[in-house]
């Protein structure tokens, strides 16, 4: 499972977290079933 890409970015530019916190930030929401990725 790939976590990298806009929620990572996002997680990043406007929470002040690092690649790797952002990274696991996205991990952490994606387990918790919070964060599902847009399909188009």
């Amino acid at each position: 499972m790939a976590c990298a890409g806009r929620g990572r970015d996002i997680a990043a530019t406007h929470g002040g977290a690092d690649t790797d916190e952002a990274t696991a930030h996205v991990r952490r929401l994606s387990a918790d079933k919070r964060y599902v990725r847009d399909v188009r």
